[in-house]
């Protein structure tokens, strides 16, 4: 059955450690199981370090992973210690690229992959 625009979809933005993470994919992956529309949005590293251990990753056709950039310089660490810092720069870049993002898939840029419109955001901030 293919979505429509009432079907559920909730966007997930957790924030960019280990804990929050793995606490959102796991409420991601129980969302699709009960029958809802989900996309997972990552920082372009996090994601990047997602798909290397891409068995960890919950598989549904209603899951699906997005990426966008932390506003740091593609050669900074992002290692704990360093965390303030991509959290920081997170708080100063995404709000605006998240605007863009839900603009973009408000007006079916993605609905290719057959997803409705976001109803629901889940968000760090």
């Amino acid at each position: 059955m293919a979505p429509n625009k009432n079907t559920p979809h909730v966007l997930i933005f957790p924030y960019p450690s280990q804990g929050p993470l793995n606490c959102m994919m796991k409420l991601a992956e129980l969302l699709a199981i009960s029958g809802l529309h989900v996309t997972l949005l990552n920082t372009n590293d996090t994601h990047r370090r997602l798909c290397l251990s891409s068995a960890s990753l919950p598989a549904s056709p209603l899951l699906r992973f997005k990426s966008i950039p932390d506003g740091l310089p593609e050669d900074r660490p992002r290692d704990a210690s360093l965390l303030r810092d991509v959290a920081e720069s997170l708080n100063k870049n995404s709000r605006l690229l998240l605007y863009d993002l839900l603009l973009a898939m408000k007006n079916d840029e993605y609905s290719s992959d057959g997803f409705p419109p976001i109803t629901c955001l889940i968000s760090y901030n």
